[in-house]
């Protein structure tokens, strides 16, 4: 029997990670360092260090997940801490006030016609809102795997041939011993 090289899930959980670093920690980093500092829309050095603390969070569950194999019980729970984590993390950005921008009284000075108000306000809270409910429809998924990993397992569990005069316990650890297999 072959086994499966370790290193295979290793750099996929090392891919996962890093694809959750840059879209969930680098990339609001990058957009809210270019944001040009106004009294209308200021970034807390708290939620800096709060996308740096539950990025790194979902970094290492996408890490357990991506590294988990297929069907099984350790991946249905990896996933469940991760979609748990990516809600925080939603719910987080609503709560600080980075989802609501109002830049309605800036002034545009235009020649000839004096001062403009540029009235733009733009709230993300119900596209969070949105998200959020799709996180949440995402634990019925988690449902279904769990069940199809507790189904795969016991029919594998109970496929295993017992040859005559032999004793169960002795066919279970020749089976642990070949790696399920």
């Amino acid at each position: 029997m072959t086994k499966n090289n370790p290193w295979n899930a290793i750099i996929r959980g090392i891919g996962a990670a890093i694809s959750y670093g840059i879209t969930i920690i680098a990339l609001p980093l990058v957009i809210f360092h270019y944001i040009p500092a106004s009294p209308y829309f200021v970034v807390e050095p708290e939620m800096r260090f709060w996308i740096i603390a539950i990025g790194m969070v979902v970094m290492a569950f996408a890490f357990g997940r991506a590294t988990s194999p297929n069907r099984s019980i350790r991946r249905v729970i990896f996933n469940t801490f991760l979609t748990f984590a990516n809600a925080f993390y939603i719910y987080s950005y609503w709560l600080s006030g980075v989802a609501n921008i109002d830049l309605s009284d800036i002034a545009i000075p235009i020649p000839d016609l004096g001062n403009i108000l540029l009235g733009f306000h733009l709230n993300l809270g119900p596209i969070m809102a949105l998200e959020l409910g799709v996180i949440g429809l995402k634990f019925l998924i988690i449902a279904y795997d769990l069940v199809d990993a507790i189904i795969y397992l016991s029919n594998r569990k109970t496929n295993i041939k017992i040859s005559p005069g032999e004793a169960e316990s002795d066919t279970l650890a020749t089976y642990l011993e070949d790696g399920g297999k």
